[in-house]
């Protein structure tokens, strides 16, 4: 998985360099962000490396606290745009996206790889695409197409053996989820 191991030479050579590093990963549902989160976080605790995943709204300073006594680790916020806010509510009860930029930018938390995950990249905050020195890498992920399923499936030798009705279904139910929410804004 070149990925996995891309990311994890990223973590190494921010740990070396006594900094932070991280990555956005956007995408529809279903189409691997979480199952890359959960290959590098396995690569890293392989390396006795902690993995803070977290999993509702929790304020910067609490985080900040937890990461420091940790030390070097990876902190995993998947569905990232369910527990944070684009931008302050107002009301004061949930941390947004915007008072968590002092988190990615603390150049005191050093060896710190942030994975964010997010269903719909339009809704993450754009100061965090601009922020480079904190979240190096933005990648975008796709559903497979239907030509994509139709090669594998010819590939394994299948392809002839499913009928014409199911075939315009599966196309259709490809067609479907790979229009929906396209233009994330977010590109590898």
């Amino acid at each position: 998985f070149p990925v996995t191991i891309g990311l994890v030479k990223d973590y190494h050579k921010a740990a070396v360099g006594k900094k932070s590093t991280g990555v956005i990963l956007a995408g529809n549902k279903g189409c691997g962000k979480t199952l890359l989160m959960e290959k590098v976080s396995n690569t890293l605790i392989s390396m006795d490396i902690p993995v803070i995943s977290i999993e509702e709204n929790i304020p910067a300073f609490v985080l900040r606290k937890v990461i420091r006594s940790a030390g070097p680790c990876c902190v995993l916020f998947d569905e990232f745009e369910k527990n944070y806010e684009s931008l302050p509510s107002g009301d004061g009860h949930k941390t947004s996206q915007t008072e968590l930029l002092t988190l990615f930018s603390d150049s005191s938390l050093k060896g710190v790889m942030f994975m964010i995950a997010s269903n719909t990249g339009s809704m993450i905050n754009p100061m965090y695409i601009d922020r480079p020195g904190r979240l190096k890498r933005h990648m975008r992920f796709n559903l497979p197409g239907f030509q994509h399923f139709t090669q594998i499936a010819k590939e394994k030798g299948v392809f002839d053996q499913i009928d014409q009705y199911t075939k315009m279904y599966i196309e259709d139910y490809f067609t479907c989820t790979t229009n929906y929410g396209k233009d994330y804004g977010i590109d590898v």
